[in-house]
């Protein structure tokens, strides 16, 4: 059961804490520098989460699981949060990418916690914009995102002035 406490009745935040009454779920960042293909140094992001056991004084980390970006894309920002499902097998993570030519974007990942020593990805999709914040009230979530359509849009390519959603590739008008 989840356990988290959260402000208002009916409404679940997301949050950088999260809890069953058996583990801790903490999602933090990695940050650092590394030399690209192009010789340049560059810095990394990484949103990881770490599983606390929960056991009075003997609690402990049994896992700690890094979300790698895909190819062609950067994890921008530590505005990253997450969300726990009711049952505690999946968490719902948020966080703002960079697509390179595409822009900016919101990356929703699942990661199955049914077993919290072995943490996976079992999906990922995007939304055009970068993730600002969200509620999950009465079982919908609701997602706020910086989503601008381009300048000089072109009427004849939606995805020129309207929000995408997608796998980061083929991606469909909001």
């Amino acid at each position: 059961e989840e356990t988290t406490d959260n402000q208002v009745e009916g409404v679940i935040e997301a949050d950088l804490l999260k809890r069953s009454s058996t583990h801790a779920f903490y999602l933090t960042g990695v940050h650092g520098s590394v030399w690209n293909e192009n010789g340049y140094y560059e810095s990394v992001n990484a949103p990881l989460l770490r599983v606390y056991s929960i056991a009075g004084a003997a609690s402990k980390q049994v896992e700690s699981y890094r979300i790698e970006p895909d190819a062609g894309m950067k994890f921008r920002s530590t505005v990253t949060e997450m969300y726990l499902s009711e049952d505690c097998t999946t968490l719902t993570v948020f966080s703002r990418v960079y697509g390179g030519d595409q822009g900016i974007y919101t990356a929703v990942i699942s990661l199955d916690v049914s077993d919290p020593t072995d943490v996976r990805e079992s999906s990922r999709m995007y939304l055009s914009g970068g993730y600002l914040s969200s509620r999950l009230v009465n079982g919908e979530l609701l997602v706020i995102n910086a989503y601008t359509a381009n300048y000089q849009p072109d009427f004849d390519d939606e995805s020129t002035f309207l929000p995408q959603y997608g796998d980061g590739k083929d991606m469909q008008s909001v």
